[in-house]
């Protein structure tokens, strides 16, 4: 392949933009600039890469691709290439689209190389990012399956609990009905000492009507 036939790239990625700390401000719509007041900026840290891609397929995904061989960038991040022959301070471009990584190519001429600053999303604990949020999801869902669990045993608990005192109530309203009415069993005894009592009172009147009071006079 024709070296003038592709684009060398220098990638810069894991590090950030500083300045002695006054405000950075990106100037302008499409073709616009990172501006401070006279101030240097400088890009700390990361590491540096080289990738070669052909000018006739210079494009967004095909530069992010290229990039991913060296550095996977987050999502939200942003590239930013260096204006040929200026500075950070009035030099740094953003590569938005298309059109815009097409006009970096053009820029940059025979034997150049484009450098492309990574610009990564600085993600916070607990800032709500996607991978947070599925997290709380999964957590949320294990909490409703111990409340169901949870529930679930208590309402065995309750209702064992209750058929427990329904059979003590009935075992207590059975012993109540043995006390209150006699047996079966019971009427019969007390049939038969009816019986024998009746029996009694006549053997007694049969000896009384032979006893004659002339014969103890008599004697």
């Amino acid at each position: 392949m024709d070296v003038l036939d592709t684009l060398a790239v220098r990638f810069h990625f894991g590090g950030a933009f500083v300045n002695d700390g006054k405000k950075i401000q990106y100037v302008g719509g499409f073709g616009g600039a990172f501006v401070n007041d006279g101030k240097k900026i400088q890009y700390v840290g990361g590491s540096q890469a080289m990738s070669y891609i052909e000018r006739d397929k210079v494009s967004l995904p095909e530069i992010v691709g290229h990039l991913r061989d060296h550095w996977n960038m987050s999502a939200g991040g942003l590239l930013h290439w260096l204006f040929p022959g200026k500075r950070m301070e009035d030099g740094l471009r953003v590569l938005v689209d298309d059109n815009a990584c097409l006009y970096m190519a053009n820029c940059i001429v025979e034997c150049g190389v484009a450098d492309i600053f990574v610009e990564d999303v600085v993600v916070e604990k607990g800032s709500g990012d996607e991978s947070d949020r599925e997290q709380h999801v999964t957590d949320f869902k294990d909490e409703l399956v111990d409340m169901q669990e949870k529930m679930t045993k208590q309402t065995k608990s309750v209702s064992m609990v209750t058929q427990s005192r329904e059979e003590v109530a009935k075992q207590i309203k059975r012993v109540h009905e043995f006390y209150r009415g006699p047996t079966k069993k019971g009427k019969e005894v007390v049939e038969k000492m009816h019986e024998a009592g009746s029996q009694d009172d006549g053997s007694d009147e049969s000896e009384d009507s032979d006893y004659m009071p002339g014969d103890a006079s008599s004697s």
